[in-house]
């Protein structure tokens, strides 16, 4: 979903990359821009692997609706049409991280590749930011329509780090947002579900190579099997 919002992002902001000539470069990096995009897109959506594990149930953050406000939220402050195509590209590239965020959230886990990619986006608006500030140092103007969503993916990103990544070291060493420990012997891990198998104790689970384990298989695994505590031998 990220991805086709980025598609959308890109179609409505860079409608014409020609019509407004600045300079060779401006119009080879969005061309180029573009292509990557869309070939991204396209590779993901046309392998068989990243189709397997693609989780709708988590993915239900409905985009959609928020881009509808957006878009009438661009008709009240702009009259012509690349005007409002152009405000919208803004306010929906600071949105395409939300569902992110929710799919995160509902997962309750989140791997070092799902760190590296929000840092990245932080990383990314962190210098927009520098490079708004240097602009109004230098010439004394600034324009607030861009300012207002490019804050806001810094923003997200910090709450994802405050919430969900702070406790989580590694992928071995997390699954489904609990802590894992590992036993000295036959490299099994060790998972302490809060609440366990009843509404009073928690329960120990044994589940042998985590890294390689299957969501599914793991849920199941943890709603129907109980083992007693593993003592350190």
């Amino acid at each position: 979903m990220i991805l086709l919002a980025v598609v959308l992002v890109l179609i409505v902001r860079y409608l014409n990359p020609f019509g407004t000539f600045l300079s060779a470069y401006y119009t080879e990096i969005k061309i180029f821009y573009v292509c990557l995009t869309y070939t991204i897109v396209l590779f993901v959506y046309s392998n068989p692997k990243f189709i397997k594990t693609y989780e709708n149930h988590l993915d239900s953050f409905r985009i959609e609706f928020v881009i509808c406000a957006i878009l009438c939220l661009a008709l009240v402050y702009n009259c012509t049409a690349a005007e409002v195509f152009w405000t919208s590209s803004r306010y929906v590239e600071a949105a395409v991280v939300w569902p992110h965020f929710v799919m995160v959230n509902k997962s309750k886990q989140v791997r070092t590749v799902v760190f590296v990619y929000f840092a990245a986006l932080g990383l990314y608006r962190l210098i927009y930011i520098a490079d708004w500030g240097y602009k109004y140092y230098m010439s004394d103007h600034y324009d607030l329509l861009p300012v207002i969503p490019g804050s806001i993916h810094p923003l997200v990103f910090w709450i994802l780090c405050l919430t969900k990544v702070v406790t989580i070291t590694n992928d071995k060493k997390s699954w489904f947002g609990k802590n894992l420990t590992q036993s000295d012997t036959n490299g099994i891990f060790v998972i302490q579900v809060p609440g366990g198998f009843d509404s009073k104790d928690g329960k120990l689970v044994l589940i042998d190579h985590c890294e390689d384990a299957d969501q599914e298989a793991v849920a199941t695994l943890t709603q129907k099997q109980e083992m007693p505590p593993v003592h350190k031998t």
